[in-house]
């Protein structure tokens, strides 16, 4: 499932090994007598196992319960205590993460060479987007907020938040024309046109958008323009709520829901 993607994840973090199984009350006998509700990684498994999280907020607040034993226990300045906080820092943007996407999750997981080629059952739209000193460059438009989206770069997958006056459904040609040739431009639209394999798979019909019509994430229909077969929304998270986890595949129950995170980091693509 999604969280125990996300617990695995943790588990590889340095510094995690005194959460990875339960305190030894032999070696620390007052453990139990001060913690009432001792959590570990251990734990964590077992109840992804029995389908016991129904929200990624419900596996954060069990979680949580790391920190607060730790700093009862060792002490709110104590080296565990540090590490802890950090542990519940990394959970955070995974379930962020999870929210977001659940299906990009999924394949980034199962599929890590090809998964950004993958088409969600929830489309992401395919634009043009433009950083401040940088050419326009092939993205997926994952969040909106305050008129800037999030995507998600073709080529190196990195994030930004990018003025949605810079953002153009997906042409064949670029909004702006480049004077030189640009060889990892290429190279990028060679994954782009993998994604739209997928795409056609999955939805049956891709159509390239005219040239520079502007991204308008407030329209949910801007997205039939390429994809004309789609019957769902955009999938833009624009609000921020704890996604249910459907008890079978660790899904969400409502796959088309507004859910998003409170990220607002940038981070900067070079070309």
């Amino acid at each position: 499932t999604l969280l125990k993607f996300a617990l695995n994840r943790l588990k590889t973090m340095p510094g995690m090994e005194p959460f990875t199984k339960p305190v030894d009350t032999t070696e620390f006998p007052t453990y139990e007598d001060i913690v009432v509700h001792p959590v570990d990684f251990m734990s964590l498994e077992r109840n992804i196992k029995r389908k016991f999280y129904g929200s990624t907020e419900a596996f954060s607040s069990d979680a949580r319960w790391i920190v607060h034993n730790s700093v009862i226990f060792n002490g709110a300045n104590s080296k565990v205590s540090s590490m802890a906080r950090t542990l519940v820092k990394i959970l955070k943007q995974e379930m962020s993460e999870v929210e977001t996407c659940p299906d990009c999750y999924m394949n980034a997981h199962q599929n890590p060479n090809s998964w950004f080629t993958e088409a969600c059952r929830s489309a992401h739209p395919l634009i043009w987007a433009r950083l401040k000193g940088f050419p326009f460059w092939p993205a997926k438009a994952v969040k909106w907020r305050d008129g800037n989206v999030d995507v998600r770069f073709f080529g190196r997958h990195d994030r930004s938040w990018v003025p949605m006056k810079e953002c153009f459904l997906f042409s064949e040609q670029m909004p702006t024309p480049l004077k030189n040739r640009n060889k990892t431009l290429e190279s990028c639209l060679q994954e782009v046109n993998e994604h739209i394999v997928k795409l056609r798979e999955r939805f049956g019909r891709f159509k390239y958008a005219p040239h520079r019509v502007q991204f308008n994430p407030a329209d949910p229909d801007q997205i039939k323009i390429m994809l004309p077969n789609y019957k769902g929304p955009m999938a833009l998270r624009v609000r921020s709520q704890s996604r249910a986890l459907s008890r079978s595949s660790g899904h969400s129950d409502d796959e088309t829901s507004s859910i998003g995170s409170t990220d607002s980091g940038a981070s900067v693509r070079k070309a």
